[in-house]
């Protein structure tokens, strides 16, 4: 899981890691395919 800018991602190989850095970090894009939605810490779905 990487947290850039209270933005929370999952990513599965180091392509989609590589995508963060280069989309989110560097040119300051959200990478939707990869953000987990709606996420807030702290917070877990209880059923």
């Amino acid at each position: 899981m990487i947290c850039p800018d209270a933005t929370w991602y999952q990513y599965e190989t180091e392509a989609d890691h590589d995508e963060i850095i280069e989309e989110h970090l560097l040119d300051g894009r959200i990478v939707e395919r990869l953000k987990i939605p709606d996420h807030k810490p702290g917070n877990r779905d209880e059923h």
